[in-house]
Parts: structure tokens; sequence; C-alpha cells
């Protein structure tokens, strides 16, 4: 039995879906199902009742997905143990962030809180995407991770809880035309070209629809170009080469080639943890995030 066949199982268990299972996992439903298939062999045993509309377990299958989740709670408990073991004199606590963000405007306080709470607990913070913050906090190299658009319905393993909304942006060269002539407004870009990356947020949010929807109240629907990812949209926009939409957490705000109007449209950033996880310190930068927000209730931080 392999890692990922005991995964597959156990995400299949819990939706009583291969559909929404493989969406879980990442991978395609007939490779979730080939997992099963192999899994079953090798047990021996039928976990999954298939003959009707709906997905079932089977009593034994019931049984296994009882004691194998017993064993994924403990397994993450004892490794968690033998991290702390491990890291006695020095513990570390990673968040995780989606690319291409700047969290400046909070990090200070949020390690002013580490320093004077937690002395002994280094805080660090990696940049990376969707997929990879869900695996992070899964696998728990990541303490919490910080992403627009997830919910406990989709991701059943994890605590997941409102932080903050913060405002879109449109992003374009500070060297633009409408940027030369002071106080662009968002309809100046209207002939604009709008590159859009396949995902901006997560696997399933169409960025194109979001990118429409951002620019409607304008009174203008932009011409949009599919791009390969946002490191090469930025590269566009920095070069004059058309615009795009982000948000105001964007890192590249900070930066004089670019130029940032604030929108109309906002979405929540969430927090989510796994529900696994006992480690203090995790518990110590969840509660840190969501006191440093609480304090500034009524605000979006980084407006």
């Amino acid at each position: 039995m392999t890692s990922q066949q005991l995964d597959a199982f156990l995400a299949v268990a819990r939706a009583l879906n291969f559909t929404r299972a493989a969406e879980e996992r990442f991978v395609s439903q007939p490779a979730i199902s080939r997992q099963i298939t192999a899994l079953e062999h090798e047990l021996g045993v039928t976990l999954f009742d298939r003959t009707g509309k709906k997905t079932r377990l089977t009593g034994a299958g019931q049984l296994l997905y009882e004691f194998y989740t017993l064993y994924r709670v403990k397994q993450a408990e004892v490794l968690e143990q033998a991290r702390a073991l491990n890291e006695a004199r020095h513990e570390k606590v990673t968040l995780g962030i989606l690319s291409g963000w700047s969290i400046s405007h909070f990090l200070t306080p949020l390690l002013a809180y580490f320093a004077e709470e937690y002395p002994n607990v280094e805080l660090v913070v990696e940049s990376l995407n969707f997929r990879s913050l869900i695996a992070g906090v899964r696998n728990h190299t990541l303490g919490a991770m910080l992403a627009i658009d997830i919910s406990e319905e989709r991701f059943p393993d994890l605590e997941v809880r409102e932080l903050t909304h913060i405002n879109a942006a449109l992003l374009f060269s500070s060297t633009h035309p409408a940027a030369l002539h002071g106080n662009p407004r968002p309809e100046d870009f209207k002939d604009n070209i709008f590159w859009v990356p396949p995902h901006m947020y997560d696997e399933r949010t169409s960025t194109a629809d979001y990118v429409r929807e951002t620019c409607a109240p304008y009174g203008f629907v932009p011409e949009i170009h599919p791009i390969s990812n946002g490191d090469t949209m930025l590269e566009y926009i920095r070069n004059g080469r058309g615009v795009g939409i982000h948000d105001l957490w964007v890192r590249e705000r900070g930066n004089s080639e670019f130029g940032c109007i604030r929108l109309e449209a906002s979405h929540a950033v969430y927090l989510a943890w796994s529900k696994s996880v006992k480690s203090s310190v995790t518990q110590a930068l969840v509660h840190g995030l969501q006191a440093i927000f609480s304090e500034a209730h009524g605000t979006n931080i980084g407006d």
C-alpha cells in the first residue's frame, strides 16, 4: 500500500464521490479510480459499493476507513512529537502565502508578537502557488496558509477561517500614457489588452470571468488575452504591453515601475491549517494572525 493509495481511499471515503475526491487530490477521476482498484486488489477486499447511483462504503471499507483515519491522526501527532524532539532547542513555524503577494503591512506586527510571546520560535514566510499551499498544510511543512476561495466544504481536513477582505487592483506600467497624465481611472485602460494567467487564486476559479466581473462597474468589457503564468504577465505589464487585474496585496504595488488603481471589487482572504495539527506554535501563528486582523476590524489591511 502506498501513501498515495491511502490518501485516495480516505478522500473518496470522505466525499463518497470519485469526482469530488479527484478534485480534492488534484488528479483525474480515472487516476483515483485506478488507485482504489489497486488498493482493493492488494488488501483483498472491496472498499466501495459502486452498483447504485451513489458510491457507498462496504462494511470492510467502513472498518478500514475508521482505522486509517485514526492512523493518520496518530501518525501526525507522533511526527509532530518527533520533530519537536529533533528541534528541542529551536522551533520554527512557516506561513504560506500566495505567490505574488506582499504581506509587509502586517508581517512586522506578527514578528513582534512572536518575538514577545514565543522568543524561541522562528517565523518563516514562503510564497507558493495554491496547489503547493494545500499540499504544505496537509504534510505539515506549512503551519498555516493564506489564500483565496478556500472552504472546509472543499477541504474537509482543513480548518478554515475568514481573515479579512482586500480590494482588487488594476496594475499597469508607470510609463503608460494614462499614468503620465496623472490620476488615471480604470476606464482609461478599456482599449488595452488584459493579460490573464490560467488560475490566479486556485484551480477552479476562471480568471477571465473574474477580470470581466471586476471591469463591469466601469462600463467596459476588457479584451482578454491568456498568458502562461503570473510572472510573465507582470513582465509584459512592466514593459507597457497591456495591463492586468490583481489585488492590493500584489508585490509590485510598491515597485516604482508599476502603477496601481484600487478597484471596487473585493474578495475574502482565508486562513487555513490542518485539523490534525496539535502544535502549540501553529496555534500561536493562527492566534497571532487573528489578533492582528481583529484589531484592524473595519479596515482592509494593505489598502
